[in-house]
């Protein structure tokens, strides 16, 4: 069976997770047990063979019984479930378990994922192992990682499954979606996610009103001085672009000001052990992962400091676009970079954005630049100018609708794929374009006195 491709995980820490809390009957579960082929119940791709049959002895003592589905790999492969074998309750379902017969305690692993309806977002999280016989695995849906390209949505998630490389020998039964923890649903609330990386503050304070939650440990900052300018933040992005509405049950955009860098540098420590990942502790003063934007408290910046800005709209960007990274981070970037200098002006930008433009070795190619690869901070002036062009060109900005809507239905936004699509010219031409454009509206990137409406 042929299916689409699943994109390689970057490396990962491994770790067993158990929930301390009272089983419920599963939202939806597969046991083997119901006599239908396995062809009937998925689809697969790459070198592997899953056949049905009777569970180990020893299963009852974790609660497989009956059949177990057994899985041996040659190679990279991922299979998943047809439509409607599984059922999901985006309000209520939080826990995604099973159980694991590993035949001679080597040490294995694979990825669970759960899939959106048209296989370009996903959900997972990884699963290794080194026991002998049957252990359970108790996986917490709020802890699941997103895939590179659009950001997943559980209430568009209609499939599970696995994916891994060569070498697995191992059995698995009893997966089950459930509802264990009441009133909690798959996605993260501000408090877990708060208690999560700030684990030991006593000054840890939260808002989550209107659709924006802030996380602080710093008792001396302004909550809701930049709780408000957050939703100003937010409104102002989603005039730019409507079609980003809220989204039921979905986590909203967040910032997370640490008391200091010490702190700050923490949380992605933590987050890493939250979703079983080595994160290299970021040197800027802001970051972002999994649509979390982060930073800490300087005095010399105060309440409303322009990286605090520019991390929301990260999150903005993540959380309710779908934009995630997706081998190039030219639309992200350019987006949190235009945002911030419209609430803070900065000084010297428009010297910085002449010369690039008046000197070619001084900026990159553009191509190259929207295609692949991470932007580093030198180019950050032309994402933005970029962006900034195809918002407000008066020809360019008609179309702005379409080529969000590409970025969503591909999971792609390197704008080689969508340039020819959607504004009917080559990457020259959309240059020549961008580059008039940016050298008319010089005077427009000079720094204000007041923030731009």
């Amino acid at each position: 069976m042929k299916v689409a491709p699943f994109l390689v995980p970057s490396l990962f820490l491994l770790l067993s997770l158990a929930l301390d809390c009272t089983a419920q009957e599963p939202v939806s579960k597969i046991d083997f047990d119901d006599g239908r082929k396995l062809g009937v119940m998925f689809t697969a791709s790459g070198k592997v063979s899953v056949t049905a049959g009777e569970a180990p002895a020893d299963a009852a003592n974790s609660g497989a019984a009956g059949r177990a589905a057994k899985i041996i790999s040659e190679g990279d492969f991922a299979f998943y479930t047809r439509d409607k074998i599984v059922k999901f309750d985006p309000k209520m379902a939080d826990t995604i378990r099973f159980q694991v017969y590993n035949p001679d305690g080597k040490k294995q692993r694979f990825d669970f994922m759960a899939v959106e309806k048209d296989k370009r977002a996903i959900f997972w999280r990884k699963v290794e192992f080194d026991h002998e016989g049957w252990k359970n695995f108790e996986l917490p849906m709020e802890w699941f990682r997103w895939n590179h390209g659009r950001a997943p949505v559980w209430e568009n998630v209609d499939s599970i499954g696995i994916r891994g490389s060569r070498g697995l020998d191992f059995q698995i039964d009893g997966i089950e979606v459930a509802d264990l923890v009441a009133d909690h649903g798959p996605n993260l609330s501000v408090d877990s996610l708060a208690k999560a990386i700030l684990p030991e503050s006593k000054t840890l304070r939260t808002r989550d009103e209107g659709g924006v939650w802030l996380i602080t440990d710093y008792e001396e900052l302004d909550i809701d001085t930049l709780h408000d300018h957050l939703k100003v933040v937010k409104k102002q992005v989603l005039t730019w672009f409507p079609q980003w509405k809220e989204k039921e049950n979905a986590r909203p955009p967040v910032l997370v000001v640490a008391k200091d860098r010490k702190e700050y540098l923490r949380i992605f420590k933590r987050l890493g052990d939250q979703y079983i990942a080595t994160v290299t502790p970021p040197t800027a003063s802001g970051c972002h992962l999994q649509g979390i934007g982060a930073s800490f408290f300087d005095p010399k910046w105060g309440t409303k400091r322009p990286v605090f800005t520019h991390e929301f709209t990260h999150s903005i960007a993540g959380s309710m676009g779908r934009i995630n990274f997706s081998g190039t981070g030219w639309f992200q970037e350019g987006l949190a970079n235009y945002t911030q200098t419209r609430f803070h002006p900065q000084q010297g930008l428009h010297k910085l954005i002449r010369t690039g433009m008046e000197n070619p070795e001084a900026r990159g190619d553009l191509a190259k630049l929207t295609t692949t690869g991470r932007v580093q901070l030198h180019r950050y002036w032309q994402v933005m100018t970029l962006v900034d062009f195809l918002l407000n060109d008066p020809e360019m900005k008609t179309k702005l609708p379409d080529l969000i809507s590409r970025f969503d239905s591909t999971g792609n936004t390197g704008l080689g794929l969508h340039i020819e699509p959607v504004y009917e010219m080559d990457f020259d031409q959309l240059k020549a374009k961008w580059s008039a454009y940016v050298l008319d509206h010089l005077d427009n990137y000079e720094a204000e006195t007041q923030p731009r409406k």
